[in-house]
């Protein structure tokens, strides 16, 4: 955990990147437009342990339509800095 550590242990496209950005978004930058495509993220591990509560939620990055913009949250709905898993669908 802490600013600057977002990694991308997983992706179907290879040409995924992340980078951490300010209030605790997480950027996950496509080599495509997906500002017309379906995401959703939800808050998970990389290992075997159950997740602490919270959430994700997601937005197309407003200076990138090639970006999706994670927040995660926990349970009283403050930034938190969390592993999540997030699923595009494009057209």
């Amino acid at each position: 955990t802490g600013p600057n550590n977002a990694t991308l242990p997983r992706a179907s496209d290879a040409g995924a990147i992340t980078a951490t950005e300010a209030g605790g978004a997480v950027a996950v930058i496509f080599p495509m437009n997906v500002s017309d495509c379906a995401n959703v993220a939800g808050r998970n591990n990389d290992g075997t342990s159950a997740p602490v509560s919270g959430y994700a939620q997601t937005n197309v990055a407003p200076a990138n339509p090639n970006a999706i913009e994670v927040h995660t949250k926990d349970a009283k709905g403050d930034n938190e800095d969390s592993d999540f898993q997030l699923i595009v669908v494009c057209p």
